[in-house]
Order: structure tokens, then C-alpha cells, then sequence
């Protein structure tokens, strides 16, 4: 079985448009696909016609990922399988652009309090001057090109990254907010890779007990390069919480050779899979 329920398109912060990731998925055999741009349904929804002409067994899933807060970290929920013109999603999705927006521009102000100018500007250069879709990443890229930094993630450990002074989210809604639309929208609540906030096993635990008790559903398990034993962890805290199991690449560019459209391994088998749920 090859899935992959989690990817970028340029609707977000991802290097291809949604037809041709649609396309890659159909001929890598992928059967349980899902777009999931930041704060945005606009990729899924450009392909709702395209995808009649991609052949089976190809399953096309709505999908995005929505930015959230638990306890003031920043947290990532996918949702998946909702109605993406349902007005409760269609008010979240809104809420999340003047939110995206008003972030684009804290950023940028805090960059030039650290003596680096102009990178509102530079960054929206990334993302077709539309300030709804921008973020880190695309601070990130102008960083880079015009060599303030020498690598991107040197912009992320000096600056944008996790904690440091310019990650911007206060202004996120509540986890609970978010798994409460995407369940209202008729949709799958998924906490989105789980091992990648850094946090200690207790609080990691706390984090998925919080997110099954406020409605979500599901928990990705593996995702692109990640080492076997982080799977099983995650698979034992999925059926400890009684939660499905999903998964993705988190595809964003064709550069990062470690992170391909549907290479990640099967789901544990004593997990449910997520497709059950919507399927």
C-alpha cells in the first residue's frame, strides 16, 4: 500500500503546483493522496477537476495543515477528508490568511531590529507578492539569496527557527479550535510529525492526550527518513490514545533528496489506518 498524506504545493510553501504533485502520485502508484498546504485549501481545490483524468487505484483526499498553539508551543494539525467549502472550514481558512498575513509582518520587524531590512518585500517575491501564503521559508530563501546567511537553516537556527526570536505565533489559534473545525467540516483531525517538536517523551504524551481528548482522531507515525525506532514509539502512543495512524513525506522541494513524494515505509500493522476513517 503506498500513501502519502502529507505534502506542499506552491499554494503554500512547496516548489511544485498541485497538478503536477497530483501527477507524480499517480505515476508513482500512490492510492491514498492528500496536499496539505499551510493554512490553505486553495491547492486541493484547484485539482478537484483535474484529478477525474488521473486513473485509479489514485484516492485523492482533501487535505491542509493548520497552524496551532498547545500550552504556547507551535503545533501542526492536519486535516483530512473535510469539505473544504464547508463555512465552518471556509471561516478558519480566512482566519488563518489575515493571521498568516499580520505574521509576515511581525517577522519582518523583528528581523530589522536585528539590523536586517526590507525582508517582507523580499519574502513575498517567493510567494507571488500574495501575503496570506508567506512564511519562514520564504524569509529563509531571501536570507539566503542574498547571502546574509550561507545556508537556509542557518536562518532558521539564528533567527526563524523553533523559539528563536523571530518564530511569531501567538496569534494561532488553540488546538482545540482546530481539531473542533476540521471534525465540524466532516474531516480527520491528524497531529502532524510528532517526533519533530523536540519535546520530551512525558510531555510528548501529554501533547497526544490532550489532542485525543479535544476530538482528534489520528497521529502520523512515519514520515520521510525517520529512524525505525521513533516509528514504533509513535505507533505504541497512537494505540495507547486510541487513535489511527497516518503519514507523509512533508514534501516540500524536489532538492531535498532524503524527503521524495510517497517514499516513506508502511504504517505499523497494529495500527488502524487513517483512510479507514474516511473511506
Amino acid at each position: 500500500m503506498k500513501y502519502d498524506l502529507h505534502c506542499h504545493s506552491i499554494a503554500s510553501d512547496g516548489e511544485l503546483a498541485p497538478e503536477v504533485l497530483l501527477s507524480e502520485a499517480s505515476d508513482r502508484d500512490i492510492e491514498y493522496f492528500a496536499i496539505t498546504d499551510h493554512d490553505t485549501v486553495d491547492g486541493y481545490l484547484s485539482l478537484c477537476e483535474f484529478a477525474e483524468s488521473i486513473q485509479e487505484p489514485l484516492n485523492l483526499l482533501s487535505g491542509i495543515e493548520f497552524s496551532c498553539v498547545w500550552h504556547g508551543i507551535g503545533i501542526h494539525v492536519v486535516g483530512l477528508g473535510f469539505d473544504a467549502k464547508h463555512a465552518v472550514m471556509t471561516q478558519a481558512v480566512t482566519h488563518q490568511r489575515l493571521v498568516r498575513e499580520q505574521r509576515g509582518i511581525e517577522i519582518a520587524a523583528r528581523l530589522a531590529k536585528k539590523g536586517i531590512h526590507n525582508t517582507y518585500e523580499g519574502a513575498l517575491a517567493y510567494c507571488d507578492n500574495q501575503p496570506w501564503r508567506i512564511g519562514r521559508p520564504h524569509f529563509a530563501q531571501y536570507l539566503l539569496d542574498n547571502r546574509i546567511v550561507s545556508k537556509r537553516q542557518q536562518a532558521f537556527d539564528r533567527w526563524l527557527g523553533a523559539g528563536k526570536y523571530c518564530d511569531v505565533r501567538h496569534s494561532w489559534p488553540s488546538i482545540e479550535d482546530v481539531v473542533a473545525t476540521i471534525v465540524a467540516s466532516g474531516g480527520v483531525a491528524v497531529l502532524a510529525h510528532p517526533a519533530k517538536y523536540r519535546m520530551t517523551r512525558t510531555k510528548l504524551r501529554r501533547l497526544v492526550a490532550d489532542f485525543a481528548s479535544a476530538g482528534g482522531q489520528a497521529m502520523e507515525v512515519t514520515g520521510a527518513a525517520q529512524n525505525p525506532e521513533i516509528t514504533s514509539e509513535l505507533a505504541k502512543i497512537t494505540l495507547e490514545n486510541k487513535l489511527a495512524a497516518s503519514g507523509g513525506s512533508d514534501f516540500h522541494s524536489q532538492s531535498t533528496f532524503w524527503c521524495r513524494l510517497g517514499e516513506i515505509p508502511p504504517l505499523p500493522s497494529q495500527c488502524q489506518p487513517v483512510w479507514e476513517l474516511l473511506l
